[in-house]
């Protein structure tokens, strides 16, 4: 009886499970929308839900363009320091795959960049969270790893973004003309029970930076 039970309860929980929510997050380091955005709604939801209900994908470079891949030539929309920033967030999702420690690090930056330069303010991050900035700045400093990674984020970011942070959510766009919470939008989107966060929905607005 008790094993029955046990089957029972057993087979239940595997039918209340589902395949965690994909998002994907195209940001780049110094528009003040992706920070927004990143500080705002995507670390608070993932803090509340968790990686059972969310599979979290960022990628550091938005609306830059790679000019001439062979001279390994670059712009971005808000200069080099953000060329500078994007590799820096790229080499610690490389050194830190799990979302965890990488989207820490990268909201840190982005509450801090306005007032320190922009090495400064990755390594005081990195200090704060307890990531190895020696990997991260020789990373960075590597220019045939650091060049990989921006081709890399180049050819991850979808090519028909119109802005930065461009959301993508099981393959559709978050749009963020139309919707305002992304938490009740998650929960809405996991086909699982809902986890108790789920009832807790702040509406707000985003800002963004057009792709021109």
């Amino acid at each position: 009886m008790k094993l029955a039970l046990a089957i029972s309860f057993a087979a239940a929980a595997v039918a209340r499970a589902a395949d965690p929510v994909n998002v994907l997050l195209c940001i780049e380091a110094y528009c003040p929308g992706c920070q927004q955005f990143t500080v705002d709604d995507l670390i608070p939801t993932y803090e509340a839900l968790g990686s059972d209900v969310m599979n979290v994908t960022v990628v550091p470079f938005g609306n830059a363009h790679i000019t001439d891949e062979d001279a390994r030539t670059m712009t971005c929309q808000h200069g080099e320091d953000e060329c500078s920033g994007n590799s820096y967030e790229q080499c610690a999702i490389s050194l830190y795959p799990d979302p965890t420690d990488h989207l820490s690090y990268i909201g840190c930056f982005d509450k801090i960049s306005g007032v320190m330069a922009v090495d400064k303010a990755f390594e005081t991050c990195a200090t704060q969270q307890g990531l190895d900035w020696d990997g991260i700045s020789a990373c960075h400093d590597d220019a045939d790893q650091s060049w990989e990674l921006q081709v890399a984020a180049a050819a991850a970011t979808p090519a028909d973004h119109t802005y930065v942070p461009w959301v993508v959510v099981n393959g559709e766009q978050y749009d963020l003309d139309v919707e305002t919470d992304f938490l009740g939008f998650i929960c809405d989107a996991y086909t699982g029970d809902k986890p108790a966060a789920c009832s807790g929905k702040v509406a707000k607005k985003t800002l963004r930076c057009e792709n021109k």
